[in-house]
């Protein structure tokens, strides 16, 4: 992948524009490159993301010591821009010049895009909490929030692996039947997580240390709630492999804007608990929706 390079701005006009490229250059990149590794091959796109790297290094090594911050940032930027400008034209010729594709390798892509951007909407969760609680409770959830993506990368990686089978089942009900293969992933996240519940107290001494105590509840609660996740990845999935990608979409931007809604209502009152709170709903309730719906698959 990418190197990101986060830097603080301050005061300069021209270090916040470089930032601002970076964020431009970096997103058109990653689209650039997904339609290379598409289309084209994964390995060709993963050379040319290193390639960027390379000039970023090369950047960061090279650069007068009170101009590292501003060289990183231009070379990120510069970087990310020609990879993007690669692979948009390899998109156009196949490797040894001969044509590739006439058509928009993103085509019939939007309702996947949304549902990717739902799915990274409960990373708001924290900058509402200090807007609608406090910064205390905001700190809280956001030292333990991540701690549980492993558990839910586990079924949605095993999900995403079993995507082209799904896809090319013959009929609807040889697809659902596909999809309990998942159960394996599914239980050892849920084995996991119960590890962690109770291990809790010690992670979060060991890694955060005894002012971050308050966190433990939240963890707990956070993998709690990462369940159903675990749960909906997999239906996920299978609708939209089955054509029914629209419904996934819709579904995953209602119920998130829901669960955000909810932060905002409840932070004053119950404060970082809140987030794990509302992420349990979002979670139910998208297994409850996308299950009847993949169910009725097989009828």
């Amino acid at each position: 992948g990418f190197i990101e390079v986060t830097i603080s701005p301050g005061p300069s006009a021209v270090v916040s524009l470089l930032l601002g490229m970076q964020a431009l250059t970096y997103t058109v990149a990653l689209g650039a490159l997904a339609a290379v590794r598409a289309t084209i091959s994964p390995a060709i796109a993963s050379w040319l993301a290193a390639a960027g790297n390379v000039v970023l290094l090369i950047a960061a090594v090279a650069s007068p010591p009170g101009r590292i911050f501003m060289a990183v940032a231009a070379a990120a930027a510069v970087s990310w821009l020609i990879s993007a400008i690669a692979g948009l034209a390899l998109t156009r010729t196949q490797v040894g010049g001969r044509p590739w594709r006439a058509r928009n390798p993103w085509a019939g892509s939007l309702s996947f895009g949304l549902a990717a951007v739902a799915y990274f909407e409960s990373a708001m969760h924290v900058p509402l909490l200090a807007v609608a609680g406090t910064s205390a409770d905001a700190g809280t959830a956001a030292a333990v929030q991540r701690w549980t993506m492993p558990l839910v990368l586990l079924s949605s990686a095993y999900s995403l692996q079993i995507f082209p089978d799904v896809s090319a089942a013959p009929d609807d009900a040889t697809a659902l039947r596909l999809l309990r293969s998942v159960w394996f992933p599914v239980v050892a996240g849920v084995f996991l997580g119960l590890g962690v519940i109770v291990l809790a107290p010690e992670l979060v001494q060991l890694l955060l240390g005894s002012s971050y105590e308050s966190s433990v509840i939240v963890l707990r609660l956070y993998v709690i709630a990462a369940i159903p996740v675990l749960l909906a990845q997999p239906l996920s999935v299978l609708l939209q492999a089955r054509g029914a990608e629209d419904v996934v979409a819709a579904t995953s931007i209602a119920l998130g804007l829901v669960s955000l809604l909810g932060v905002v209502a409840l932070a004053s009152v119950w404060g970082a608990v809140a987030s794990p709170i509302m992420s349990f709903v979002y979670g139910c309730m998208m297994v409850a929706l996308l299950g009847r719906r993949a169910l009725a698959l097989g009828t």
